[in-house]
């Protein structure tokens, strides 16, 4: 809460709660400013009392006095996030289906699966807690991989590694402090979360193939051509652009510049998502990839071969 006073008969008065601001603006001294000041914290309070309301309709929970008059976002509040998995599943998942794509959300679910194993029955402030962080470390570490699929047999899946790698683990602790993060932005905690890392030194460098190696791996992939005709050209592509699947697949004829040789690479459409939106660079900025003689080879056959137009895809879905 602040109010400014700007010369002798003006001010400004900002006020925010759980998310929620007001701002005033007006002429006189500072009395009608504090009384400003009171009115837009009682407008907040209103709003967030109709907010609890309607909360507690959704969730066929009779509305007394009792209940609108606790407070709607804070851990002591026995009706909301008694838990992380209870945070997880009533608040967490509708905010990451707005800010995340399918991909995204499909990779973080092993993740959460080892989170809500061993902290989902604990509070959000015990979970951000360094102790049970340590602890969920340790016993990621000490129990290894855990199969949380079966077959339709009912077995489990075979589990193929006998331990949990840093960079496995971290998956989870990123899924953690990023979920704790949203409490704290929308006042249910009361300090921001601190979850360090662990160090990713046990990641294994990735070679690339010999020529033999790749040269087998086009002929098999020739066998493929009558369900997948432009297979091969897109194993090439992306070996010597270096591109990404996304970007690969995102990538249009109005992104290539035969007379430069160049292939501008301006967004993801199965990458990024901002409410909702495919996400592009700030200012519209790209970056630019050489084109070899043999992309110009495969490019030039394509665009012969294939009718397009400037905004149809390069690689087709249908031959």
């Amino acid at each position: 809460m602040s109010i400014k006073l700007f010369g002798d008969d003006r001010w400004l008065v900002q006020v925010q709660k759980q998310g929620i601001r007001r701002t005033r603006r007006g002429k006189g001294g500072i009395l009608n400013a504090e009384q400003a000041e009171k009115l837009a914290l009682q407008s907040i309070d209103d709003e967030l009392t109709i907010r609890q309301a309607e909360d507690l309709l959704e969730r066929n929970i009779p509305i007394d006095e009792e209940h609108l008059t606790q407070d709607p976002l804070t851990t002591s509040n026995p009706i909301k996030f008694s838990s992380l998995r209870d945070y997880y599943h009533e608040r967490w998942l509708k905010h990451a289906k707005v800010v995340q794509n399918e991909i995204t959300l499909k990779r973080n679910v092993h993740p959460w699966n080892y989170l809500l194993h061993y902290l989902g029955n604990y509070s959000l402030i015990e979970a951000g807690n360094p102790k049970q962080v340590n602890f969920f470390i340790e016993q990621m570490k000490a129990n290894g991989p855990i199969s949380f699929k079966n077959r339709l047999d009912g077995r489990p899946w075979k589990i193929r590694t006998s331990e949990l790698s840093n960079s496995t683990i971290n998956k989870s602790l990123q899924n953690l402090k990023a979920t704790l993060y949203l409490a704290y932005s929308e006042g249910i905690l009361d300090r921001k979360p601190r979850i360090d890392l662990l160090p990713q030194d046990d990641a294994t460098p990735v070679l690339p193939p010999t020529d033999e190696e790749f040269d087998r791996l086009l002929e098999a992939c020739e066998h493929y051509r009558a369900v997948a005709p432009w297979l091969p050209e897109v194993v090439e592509l992306a070996a010597d652009t270096g591109m990404r699947r996304g970007e690969l697949f995102s990538l249009t004829w109005g992104s290539i510049e035969f007379d430069r040789k160049a292939i501008r690479v301006e967004m993801q459409r199965r990458g990024r998502l901002v409410n909702g939106v495919n996400w592009k660079p700030k200012h519209g900025k790209f970056r630019e990839i050489p084109m070899s003689p043999r992309v110009t080879m495969i490019l030039t056959a394509l665009n012969e071969n294939v009718l397009h137009e400037s905004d149809d895809l390069v690689i087709p879905s249908r031959g």
